[in-house]
């Protein structure tokens, strides 16, 4: 014997389909960035203003991200290779505690160790006269500042009671 109840087609909207569409049509204005009654729901003005901070904040990041990327490429990451001959591949290091560790058990190696210390300090300073040259600092400075906006704007968002729907959702 066969249940019936099996064989049928599902209908195509299901009370569920049907309620989670209802529930989002209050959000429709402010998921689509439509102007909506901003005094009636403060929410909708946050929501703009942390979607216009994460946009700053995108940018500034890709900004420093080329900037960093032309740097590397003009003047190389400021590091060092200490070749031993023990080790196949040289060991790249990238600040003055990195040498000391790497050659702390080889007192023998002290006029290597002087050079790669001056070499390192060399490539370091050529990396920073060329970053601040190029303005990476400033633009690490106004993608700190984007971000420390947006998440202002959230904290601020999360504080908001629910008024409607909206809210709720």
């Amino acid at each position: 014997m066969t249940d019936g109840d099996h064989s049928t087609t599902p209908p195509g909207v299901t009370r569920r389909a049907l309620l989670a569409g209802t529930a989002t049509v209050p959000l429709a204005p402010i998921l689509c960035d439509r102007s909506t009654d901003t005094a009636a729901d403060p929410i909708a003005t946050l929501y703009r203003d942390w979607r216009q901070a994460d946009a700053e904040a995108g940018h500034w990041c890709r900004e420093w991200g080329k900037l960093e990327s032309a740097l590397a490429r003009s003047v190389g990451f400021p590091r060092v290779a200490i070749s031993l001959s023990s080790s196949t591949a040289p060991t790249w290091v990238t600040t003055h505690e990195d040498i000391d560790h790497a050659l702390a058990d080889k007192p023998d190696l002290e006029v290597l160790r002087e050079s790669l210390h001056a070499e390192l300090a060399a490539r370091t300073a050529r990396w920073d006269a060329e970053a601040t040259a190029i303005g990476l600092a400033e633009a690490d400075r106004q993608e700190a500042l984007a971000f420390e906006r947006r998440e202002a704007l959230a904290f601020q968002a999360f504080a908001l009671s629910a008024d409607d729907l909206a809210g709720v959702l």
